[in-house]
């Protein structure tokens, strides 16, 4: 019996041992997990890098043409004619061009302001104005200030006499001063350029411009600017109401005032304007002024058909005094 029993016992054990083992249950005989590095890996090192690669030509694109843009209003305000088309044409214009949808995309979204802005003033640099314009325009009820102000010199670059005016006028009131003066540059040069196309505008929009203007170039505590392209505004807009105005500007305490006042006197061309003109000829005034005087002088005897020969009368407001007595 014991030796039934022992051999009984025997087998049962070896029967437990022998199943523990088919488990698998055993650390040491689990199967280690492996990753499928192929797939993962290649994910890993492809995707981002491709994205890598996306982004440092995006950072590079606006980075240069920020310092682009800034190179070129810098040789414009030093007068350098030459560099400043050079670079508009040769140089930000075909980058502008080429880059042209990555731009319009990133102007119309705030995922990054500082591309955005850089892309609102570079757009203004193309020659695909047609597909530029209506989304400019359309971004100028963003509540971005600084947004708006670049838009605002893209559209006076581009000086397109097919712009919409009546947003730039509702802008003539915004509440900051870069939106005003970018807004009335604009806007001068857009209606400059409509008349010279021999464009209209319509007489209500044509009154309601003026009446903005010119609370802003009466207002004395009003950037100087700002009332300076507020007054070749008003020149370019062809109001005859607006003459007084701007020949009481030809006294202005601001010499960019003072120009601007005269640049419009000569848009206008109302031989009203010529006294005061003459006038302002008279006492110290910076060689750029007097030259745009002349020049106003000058485009008023053209557009009333007065002989009138700038070589002869110069600058000289007692040649000038003599002359109009004459065509009077």
């Amino acid at each position: 019996m014991n030796n039934r029993y022992l051999i009984t016992l025997l087998v049962v054990v070896l029967a437990v041992l022998v199943g523990c083992k088919g488990t698998g249950d055993t650390p040491g005989e689990e199967e280690p997990y492996a990753p499928d590095r192929s797939t993962s890996e290649e994910a890993r090192s492809e995707g981002p890098k491709e994205n890598l690669l996306a982004n440092d030509e995006r950072r590079k694109l606006y980075l240069d043409l920020d310092n682009l843009t800034q190179r070129w209003m810098t040789v414009r305000n030093e007068g350098n004619s030459m560099a400043e088309v050079s670079l508009h044409r040769t140089v930000i214009g075909p980058k502008v061009d080429k880059n042209l949808t990555e731009l319009l995309d990133q102007v119309q979204t705030d995922q990054n302001r500082p591309r955005r802005i850089t892309a609102a003033r570079s757009l203004g640099f193309t020659t695909r104005q047609g597909e530029v314009i209506p989304v400019l325009v359309s971004l100028l009820a963003e509540q971005d200030a600084d947004l708006v102000s670049s838009i605002l010199v893209s559209l006076w670059l581009m000086a397109n006499p097919d712009t919409p005016v009546t947003p730039l006028v509702d802008l003539l009131s915004d509440g900051d001063a870069d939106v005003r003066n970018n807004d009335a540059m604009a806007l001068s040069a857009i209606l400059r350029a409509r008349r010279s196309a021999g464009g209209d505008i319509p007489d209500a929009e044509v009154k309601r411009a003026a009446g903005k203007l010119v609370v802003l170039v009466s207002n004395i505590d009003e950037d100087e600017f700002v009332r300076a392209h507020a007054a070749s505004a008003l020149g370019a807009i062809g109001d005859s109401a607006a003459v007084d105005i701007l020949i009481n500007l030809l006294g202005d305490g601001s010499s960019v005032v003072r120009t601007r006042a005269a640049e419009g006197l000569g848009q206008l061309g109302d031989p009203e304007a010529i006294p005061a003109l003459i006038q302002s000829l008279d006492g110290r005034r910076s060689p750029n002024e007097l030259t745009v005087v002349v020049a106003a002088l000058e485009k008023i005897a053209h557009t009333q058909r007065y002989p009138c020969d700038i070589s002869a009368l110069g600058r000289n407001p007692e040649n000038w005094r003599v002359w109009f007595a004459t065509v009077q």
